[in-house]
């Protein structure tokens, strides 16, 4: 199984596993054309999909994911990332997917949060549309998670 876990502030991303990272995918940013991007993202997603065909029983779609998520963070939120969370939910944060399931994300936001991490996550949602990502999400503060959470009966 691949996981990769932020180990701390500042560090990188790390994978633990038998994810091996397509050449293309460590250059999503490397050209500033939007549709160069855009390209970048769907031909990593495909690759992926296509070297998981071999083995299926084995195949996990989370890590490339990871990766294009932690790259579209570092490039849009930069240094707004102390100012917020991005969690994966459903199949994704279990890490069940199937290689064209969809991915839920919550944008977890403290109260205050500055105008950046707004436009830092707009503009990651809509490199994420544009190459067209199936993907459900919300963006929250965390006393209103906390809340809903509570009127749920799923936080004590």
């Amino acid at each position: 199984m691949c996981y990769s876990e932020l180990p701390g502030p500042g560090l990188p991303w790390i994978s633990i596993g038998e994810y091996r990272e397509p050449a293309s995918m460590r250059f999503i940013f490397a050209s500033h054309d939007r549709s160069a991007q855009v390209t970048r993202i769907k031909d990593v997603i495909t690759e992926y999909r296509n070297q998981g065909a071999s083995d299926p029983a084995n195949f996990q779609m989370h890590p490339v994911y990871d990766d294009v998520l932690n790259q579209l963070a570092d490039h849009f939120l930069g240094n707004w990332k102390d100012q917020m969370a991005l969690l994966a939910l459903g199949g994704y944060g279990r890490q069940e997917m199937s290689p064209y399931s969809d991915i839920d994300l919550l944008f977890l936001r403290l109260e205050n949060a500055p105008e950046g991490v707004y436009r830092g996550i707009r503009s990651m949602l809509y490199l994420l549309w544009d190459a067209r990502v199936e993907l459900g999400h919300s963006v929250r503060t965390d006393s209103g998670t906390a809340h809903r959470s509570r009127r749920s009966g799923g936080y004590p």
